[in-house]
C-alpha cells in the first residue's frame, strides 16, 4: 500500500467514522500508534535511561529492537498512564452516553422514571447497553476495516493485502465477524482492550510506523522521489507532492528514532537489507542472497526494528554459503577427471 492509496484509504474511514460516531476509537488507536512509536525510540535510542524505562512497560523485558503490538504485552499501569493522558476514556463515555439516552431515552440517569428499583438496577441496565454497543462496534469497524481492504471481488490477494492477513484474518477477527459474545468488562473502563481499536491501531503503526518502512521500500520510494518531478510524464508528481512525501519519510524518522546515531544506523541497515532484496533476484549468488532476505523479512514482519549487527550477520551467511558452494564446485570439477 503506497502513501497516495494509504491516505485514500484513511480518508475514507475517517469519513465512515464520523458517520456511525467513532471518531473517539480511531483517535485512540492512533494514540497507541504513537504509543509504538514512543516504545521504539527509547529501545533503540542510546540512553540507558530512557531505554530501561520503556522495557519497564513490557511484561517480559526483551532487550531487542522489537515493539510488541498486542496490549497483552504492557503492563496495565503503563497503558493506563499514555491513554490517561491522551484522555481517550472521555471519548468513550460520551459514546456510552449517547446510546444510553437512545436507548433509554431522556430520563437514561434517573432510575425511578425508568422504573428501576434503584441505582443499582439502573447501573445494570447501562452496563449491559454499554457492553451490547461494545459488541456492535467491534463488528462494525472490523466489518468495516475488512471489506475495506480484502474487497469480496478479488480472488487473489495483492502485495499490500498480504500484508494484512495477521492483522485482519485471524481468529479473534472472525469470531467478532461471527458474533461471538465476548463481554470483556474492563473495556469498559480500559478503552486500550477494545479488539476493534487494536486492530486499527496495528494497521496504523504498519504503514505509518517503521513496520513498512523497513522492508527497503523506503530506500526506492526516496530514491523516487528524487527523480518523480521529472522524466515519464504517467508517474510525474508535481515539486509539492514530492515536498511531502519527502516531509512524510521526515516526520516518521523524527517519531520513532531518538538520536542522530540511531537514525544513521537504521538508514545504513535498511540500505544494505535494499541490496540484500535487489541481490536476491538476480545473478549466479542469488540462492545465498536469498536467504539472508527471507532471514530479515522474518526479522522485520515480527516488528523487530534492522540494526546493522543485523545485516552483518546475514552477509557473514550469505559469504560462508557461497564459500561452500564454490568448495563444492572444485570438488566436482576435481572428480570429472577421474570419473
Amino acid at each position: 500500500m503506497r502513501n497516495e492509496g494509504l491516505a485514500c484509504f484513511k480518508d475514507a474511514t475517517q469519513v465512515r467514522a464520523d458517520k456511525h460516531d467513532t471518531t473517539w476509537l480511531f483517535e485512540g488507536d492512533d494514540r497507541r500508534a504513537d504509543f509504538f512509536a514512543s516504545q521504539l525510540k527509547e529501545k533503540t535510542g542510546t540512553e540507558k535511561k530512557t531505554r530501561k524505562k520503556a522495557l519497564e512497560c513490557e511484561k517480559a523485558e526483551s532487550d531487542s529492537n522489537h515493539v510488541p503490538t498486542s496490549v497483552d504485552a504492557y503492563t496495565d499501569a503503563a497503558l493506563k498512564e499514555w491513554f490517561e493522558d491522551k484522555d481517550i476514556a472521555t471519548g468513550l463515555q460520551l459514546s456510552f452516553n449517547k446510546n444510553c439516552l437512545t436507548s433509554l431515552g431522556s430520563n437514561f440517569t434517573d432510575h425511578k422514571k425508568l422504573g428501576f428499583k434503584d441505582e443499582d438496577a439502573l447501573a445494570k441496565a447501562h452496563k449491559s447497553i454499554d457492553l451490547k454497543y461494545l459488541r456492535q462496534l467491534n463488528r462494525m469497524v472490523a466489518r468495516l476495516l475488512h471489506d475495506a481492504v480484502f474487497e469480496p471481488s478479488n480472488k487473489v490477494d495483492t502485495p499490500a493485502q498480504s500484508k494484512l492477513n495477521g492483522i485482519l484474518r485471524n481468529f479473534e477477527v472472525s469470531q467478532i465477524l461471527r458474533g461471538v459474545v465476548d463481554d470483556d468488562e474492563e473495556r469498559l473502563a480500559q478503552p486500550w482492550k477494545i479488539p476493534a481499536q487494536q486492530i486499527w491501531a496495528k494497521m496504523y503503526h504498519k504503514y505509518e510506523g517503521m513496520t513498512d518502512m523497513l522492508t527497503g521500500i523506503m530506500m526506492e520510494e526516496l530514491a523516487t522521489i528524487i527523480t518523480c518531478v521529472t522524466g515519464d510524464a504517467r508517474h510525474c508528481h508535481t515539486i509539492y507532492e514530492a515536498d511531502q512525501d519527502f516531509e512524510r519519510f521526515g516526520k516518521t524518522l523524527i517519531a520513532n528514532l531518538k538520536d542522530t546515531a540511531t537514525l544513521w544506523g537504521f538508514l545504513f541497515a535498511s540500505l544494505r537489507q535494499c541490496h540484500i532484496h535487489k541481490l536476491s533476484k538476480v545473478g549466479k549468488d542469488k540462492a545465498a542472497w536469498a536467504k539472508a532476505d527471507e532471514y530479515l523479512t522474518n526479522l522485520i514482519d515480527s516488528d523487530t526494528v534492522l540494526t546493522l549487527e543485523n545485516t552483518d550477520e546475514v552477509i557473514k551467511r550469505s559469504q560462508n554459503y557461497m564459500q561452500r558452494q564454490d568448495n563444492d564446485g572444485e570438488e566436482v570439477k576435481a572428480l570429472r577427471p577421474a570419473l
